[in-house]
């Protein structure tokens, strides 16, 4: 599965109700510290931004980014959950 990055640019309760409603054989997510969010998902950048409502901006407003590598200085759960999600 792909690691997406989500940036809320509003509110991210939007964001956090429309990522909660998914099921977790669809979907897997976490929330960082400051109210972004990283989530485990097959499709495309698109089709994640449409099935949480990004794309028409009924859950709020967001820049989502797909990842292709990873690097930096986070938690032992953040690391834990993207090592996790990575290989999956």
């Amino acid at each position: 599965m792909t690691i997406f990055a989500i940036i809320p640019t509003r509110d991210e309760h939007q964001i956090e109700a429309a990522l909660s409603k998914q099921s977790s054989d669809v979907l897997q997510w976490m929330k960082l510290p400051r109210g972004e969010y990283l989530a485990s998902y097959k499709g495309t950048t698109i089709e994640l931004c449409n099935i949480l409502g990004i794309t028409e901006g009924v859950s709020g407003l967001a820049v989502v980014f797909a990842t292709s590598s990873y690097y930096g200085r986070a938690s032992n759960d953040t690391w834990e959950w993207i090592k996790t999600h990575w290989e999956a």
